[in-house]
């Protein structure tokens, strides 16, 4: 009984004493797991700062090419916006050709079918007649007839049978005629379709040379885009691909409004092309001379195809307006313009849509009254311009530019011009 009592009183002791222990054991525990808890959360702010750091060092590097990037999509968005314009070009002049020789073919059926019936009638009047008429022998084909009355039995079967001779003479004659006539109309329709066949070949040869020149150049962008960082390279072109789902129609619904903010921002920050100064600059009043062709003048204004609009810019950097690339292109050749389209709208001799040629300028309204903006005509119906979307080709033709054409001037008599 003592020992089972004794036993019990040190085990109690010892609970009580252990007691301290334990909870300094706790403690420890509760002082280890705060240490590794801010030791993890250090690590994790390290970590996150080597991120930071390496995007930063990332960025550092890739700035540069994202800007190469950046500048030839934007070349080969033009690119591809220009052949687009050509390639509707070139459907249109095929369906025009088709149409033309769809009715070259009616044609030549009609008088297929005006031969058979010249045929058919020769028969039923028999071969005498057919001879008579078809190769205009007198002799051949009157005598017979003189026979036929002098067979007459009496003045009154001498009468109908003159009456009868004379009818069936006069009806094959104006058969004839009538045929005849047909011919040579169809002839002279299908001179104007051939000569028409002919005016759109040479402007299918012509849209289809622009448009392997711009092939090539396209091709050329693509060749130099393919060679920049493929990672890079993947986020730009999704993000072109998401600016190419946007139809022709809302970026015509959106040229406006864009030109008018570039200019609102351009004069909000107070730059007035107005103010632009040529010392050697003299207004153009009458045609001037040029001894080369039009071919150099556009071949070097593609040059600048993909350049950024820049409201007041006169130069490819950082760029142009519409009126400072057209000043900055005939500049190249010695021919000054003055700064901005209102006073080249004054330039040169006024010309009708009707008669424009490559080289002329066009002017149009839009956003605001008057000659707000110009392009380089190059023919069949496409302009070469600084717009919102940069250096490009436009058809002005279509339903955005057709709305607010303006008017034309000629500044320049090419060789091969005749005025």
């Amino acid at each position: 009984m003592i020992n089972k009592r004794k036993l019990c009183i040190i085990a109690c002791i010892t609970f009580f004493l252990s007691m301290p222990l334990q909870a300094q054991a706790q403690t420890n525990s509760q002082v280890q797991t705060d240490s590794v808890s801010e030791t993890q959360t250090n690590n994790l702010q390290n970590e996150l700062q080597q991120y930071a750091q390496q995007e930063q060092e990332l960025n550092s590097q890739f700035s540069d090419q994202t800007q190469q990037e950046l500048a030839l999509d934007v070349k080969i968005l033009s690119l591809q916006q220009s052949l687009q314009t050509i390639n509707e070009g070139i459907a249109n002049d095929q369906n025009n050709l088709l149409t033309q020789q769809k009715q070259l073919q009616d044609l030549q059926t009609k008088q297929d079918q005006l031969q058979k019936q010249r045929q058919e009638d020769s028969d039923k009047l028999g071969n005498l007649l057919s001879t008579f008429y078809q190769n205009g022998n007198e002799d051949e084909g009157f005598l017979p007839f003189v026979e036929v009355l002098f067979e007459s039995s009496s003045m009154s079967d001498f009468l109908d049978r003159w009456e009868y001779v004379s009818y069936i003479i006069n009806d094959f004659e104006q058969l004839n005629q009538k045929l005849s006539s047909s011919n040579a109309s169809i002839s002279k329709q299908q001179s104007l379709i051939n000569e028409e066949m002919t005016s759109i070949q040479t402007s299918l040869q012509e849209k289809e040379q622009l448009q392997q020149s711009q092939q090539q150049l396209l091709s050329t962008q693509q060749t130099l885009l393919a060679q920049i960082n493929s990672q890079e390279k993947t986020t730009i072109l999704s993000s072109l691909n998401l600016q190419s789902n946007i139809s022709i129609v809302e970026q015509l619904m959106q040229e406006q409004g864009l030109e008018t903010s570039l200019v609102a921002a351009g004069r909000k920050a107070g730059i007035n092309p107005a103010d632009s100064t040529d010392a050697n600059k003299s207004i153009i009043k009458q045609l001037t001379p040029f001894s080369g062709s039009f071919q150099s003048i556009f071949s070097y204004a593609e040059q600048f195809l993909g350049t950024p609009y820049v409201w007041g810019g006169t130069s490819p950097n950082p760029g142009f307006d519409c009126s400072g690339f057209v000043q900055y292109v005939y500049g190249h050749f010695g021919i000054h313009l003055d700064r901005v389209s209102q006073d080249q709208y004054t330039e040169g001799v006024a010309i009708p849509e009707s008669d424009l040629k490559p080289g002329d300028l066009v002017f149009f309204s839009t956003y605001e009254a008057g000659a707000s903006h110009v392009g380089i005509y190059i023919g069949n119906n496409i302009m070469i311009d600084s717009e919102a979307y940069g250096v490009s080709f436009d058809n002005i033709t279509n339903s955005y530019w057709s709305s607010r054409y303006l008017g034309a001037r000629r500044i320049v008599l090419f060789e091969n011009n005749n005025l």
